[in-house]
């Protein structure tokens, strides 16, 4: 679920984030369990996480120096199902007090998502409290790739792109036996109006060489319209390259994305 808050900015249009200063800040937890390190949550894997060991509980992020960020994500959590509530902060400074940036129960445990005006921060703290101890897989934190075009039509929203395999069967006498469900992650094809080919080399490299890595990102459709098309994917297994077409006439470009993903 993406959560607009004030000052959101560009919601309108598709957007990536995949920039995670999580992976390049210095990290402090109040407490862990034994396989749950604080670690953990830099990602990109989902199945490992962080856990405290008690409520309230807390951990906080702290980079070298300050950067400007408009979103924030939780992936492979289960906030939702544990009934916690998540307290966001951020400081400008290393030592200058912290300000609350939202606070939130999730109703589920998918993706979360926060988008937000640009703030500077070299600071970021997750605070959870609740009844039941929590654990938390990925956090991203980080500016967003905004995308100047819409999503090309026909396009499956993430909450229905996941692959639901259906074993069933039936008896010689036509009697009919319960089916065996295995749910596999995400998958989905992605295609985008033109892009102004200026806008194509200035600000797509940086996040074509992490989609041909196979590095995961956080995807976000049009959070204005559709607050749950919000997805943690990858480049898809046997796709390829996220190689820009230029278009008749050189001004234009178009490209699109083949991905699969994490599915709650």
């Amino acid at each position: 679920m993406i959560s607009l808050l004030s000052g959101a900015a560009q919601t309108e249009s598709p957007a990536v984030l995949f920039d995670n200063a999580f992976a390049r800040g210095t990290l402090a937890a109040s407490s862990a369990v034994a396989d749950g390190a604080a670690a953990n949550i830099v990602g990109p894997a989902t199945f490992d996480y962080w856990k405290p060991t008690a409520l309230p509980a807390d951990l906080t992020l702290t980079l070298a120096a300050a950067e400007t960020f408009d979103a924030l994500a939780l992936v492979a959590h289960d906030l939702g199902s544990k009934g916690a509530t998540l307290v966001v902060k951020y400081s400008a400074t290393a030592v200058s007090a912290y300000v609350t940036l939202a606070t939130i129960t999730p109703g589920d445990d998918t993706p979360l998502a926060l988008i937000f005006g640009a703030v500077s921060a070299q600071r970021w703290r997750l605070e959870l409290t609740g009844a039941v101890v929590p654990a938390i897989g990925v956090a991203m934190v980080g500016q967003r790739l905004v995308i100047p075009a819409n999503v090309v039509a026909p396009y499956t929203p993430t909450p229905f792109a996941a692959r639901v395999e259906l074993l069933t069967g039936s008896s010689l006498g036509g009697q009919v036996f319960d089916s065996r469900v295995k749910r596999r992650g995400v998958q989905n094809s992605i295609r985008f109006n033109p892009v102004l080919r200026s806008w194509m080399a200035s600000s797509l490299p940086a996040f074509a060489r992490h989609y041909d890595s196979g590095l995961p990102f956080l995807w976000l459709a049009s959070p204005a319209y559709d607050l749950s098309d919000v997805g943690y994917l990858r480049r898809a297994e046997g796709a390829g390259e996220l190689r820009p077409a230029i278009a008749s006439g050189g001004l234009w470009a178009d490209f699109g994305l083949e991905v699969d993903g994490y599915a709650a």
